[in-house]
């Protein structure tokens, strides 16, 4: 079994995501993709909060799926950086609450790296834009990559920041250990 990690660029309205394989020698990416969850447009008297517990246990059911399926072994995230605004903070929060929750549940590793490391590292400035993240990761992937996105055209970004952060990650102790794993299979 090739081991493979499940990326994450942490949103709450739209949360990225990048399945990669861990071969013997470099990588695959196997899935792009972004889950949305949306507001309870309807408000029958639904308090925010308990609409905000709805989309992260939906987040949750989500992502979970994905993990088992993929039989992931280790997580990349990119991390928390600091907002402006509080209630986008909060939901930022939980969105990276979940993410340590599947952690937990299943015994995952997680690899962290801020967003301006992860850019410096993709583009070689922490001032990259995300048309430059894309344009590596199409270098290095290949635009064969653009077909494996499962989602509207405008959230892409998310999932090759998901993706830009398990690249990083490669890197970390927690994925070269997960990597031997792919030489001893």
């Amino acid at each position: 079994m090739i081991p493979r990690v499940l990326a994450c660029d942490a949103g709450f309205a739209a949360f990225g995501v990048a399945v990669v394989e861990l071969l013997a020698v470099g990588e695959r990416v196997v899935h792009l993709g972004v889950i949305r969850t949306e507001k309870d447009v309807k408000k029958r008297n639904t308090m925010a909060a308990d609409d905000n517990m709805r989309r992260t246990r939906e987040l949750f059911r989500v992502l979970n799926g994905l993990v088992v399926a993929n039989q992931c072994v280790a997580l990349a995230i990119e991390a928390e950086s600091m907002m402006r605004n509080a209630s986008s903070a909060a939901k930022v929060s939980k969105a990276h609450a979940v993410v340590g929750a599947i952690a937990e549940l299943h015994g995952l590793s997680i690899s962290s790296n801020s967003p301006q490391r992860i850019r410096k590292a993709i583009c070689g400035t922490a001032k990259a834009t995300d048309a430059d993240i894309e344009s590596a990761l199409l270098a290095r992937y290949g635009n064969g990559i653009e077909d494996l996105f499962d989602g509207p055209d405008g959230l892409r970004v998310h999932a090759y920041d998901a993706l830009a952060a398990c690249v990083v990650a490669l890197d970390s102790e927690v994925l070269r250990m997960a990597r031997s794993m792919s030489k001893v299979a």
